[in-house]
């Protein structure tokens, strides 16, 4: 009887020495208590519920001594940890590693046609990765380069757009001087001098032929139309022919360009869909 008193008394003592002590059995600070308590009541898997508490119960053991670090048991906060790293922090270094490898380019239809292709990509490994992972990833990086690449895909497409309509009035300006040069050479003369002033416009396009065609076709104008007239009209005619036909065929050329780059740079309703992704996964409105 006497033995089982004792026994039981000292079961009481080791419970009550037990009561404030962390995993070293020692007296636990005030703070480590709290740290202690806030890692006890952490769930055993990640979730984004637990994204707070998680938070909350790291700073709290990162705020203690070393001392009272030592005297807290981790192994609810290790384990939580290890779940998120596996839940959100891999798939979101995916995604994060992606959207830093984007160099978005735009100038040319074999640039746009990669960029597009890359851009889709990352939109779609975002599709793929549960939302959970959403505040980890880098979206604002994102945004920004798809912002550029837009702005960058509508100057080139504008740019095509001018420069069509200068190739366009280079024809019509061209044109008009065969018909004038027949009645007046003066006045041909001076028609080929505006599609020279439009070509001039257009050097950008690099085409030799079509200018130096042009240049030609001016001398041979103004040799006949001021000097002795040595040229023939039938070769002058025959040149301002073929020179229109040149800026026709690069015209032509430039059209062809132009739509293949439209396409390269995605559809409307896939450039719609990239900027619905990114809104939904930051919420924004």
């Amino acid at each position: 009887m006497k033995k089982r008193f004792i026994s039981a008394v000292c079961a009481l003592l080791m419970a009550f020495t037990a009561v404030g002590c962390g995993s070293s059995g020692k007296s636990l600070s005030d703070e480590a208590k709290a740290a202690q308590s806030a890692i006890d009541e952490l769930p055993d898997t990640y979730s984004a519920d637990a994204a707070d508490v998680l938070k909350s119960a790291q700073q709290l053991y990162d705020d203690l001594s070393d001392g009272d670090k030592e005297d807290v048991d981790t192994a609810k906060l290790d384990a939580l940890n290890e779940s998120k790293a596996e839940l959100v922090d891999k798939p979101a270094a995916e995604v994060n590693d992606a959207i830093k490898a984007l160099d978005l380019k735009y100038s040319t239809t074999s640039d746009v046609k990669k960029s597009f292709n890359d851009l889709k990509n990352v939109i779609e490994l975002i599709k793929k990765t549960d939302k959970i992972c959403d505040s980890e990833i880098d979206y604002k990086t994102l945004a920004s380069k798809y912002a550029d690449y837009l702005k960058g895909v509508t100057n080139t497409t504008n740019g095509y757009v001018n420069d069509l309509k200068s190739l366009n009035s280079a024809t019509k300006s061209a044109s008009e001087a065969i018909s004038a040069f027949k009645s007046s050479a003066v006045t041909s003369y001076s028609k080929m001098l505006d599609c020279e002033n439009y070509l001039d416009d257009i050097k950008l396009f690099d085409n030799s032929a079509v200018l130096n065609a042009a240049y030609s076709l001016s001398a041979d104008y103004k040799n006949y139309a001021l000097s002795s007239r040595s040229v023939s009209t039938t070769t002058i005619l025959n040149d301002a022919q073929t020179l229109v036909d040149k800026i026709k065929s690069l015209s032509d050329n430039m059209m062809n360009t132009s739509k293949e780059y439209t396409n390269a740079s995605g559809s409307a309703e896939d450039l719609q869909s990239f900027n619905d992704v990114i809104k939904e996964r930051t919420g924004e409105k």
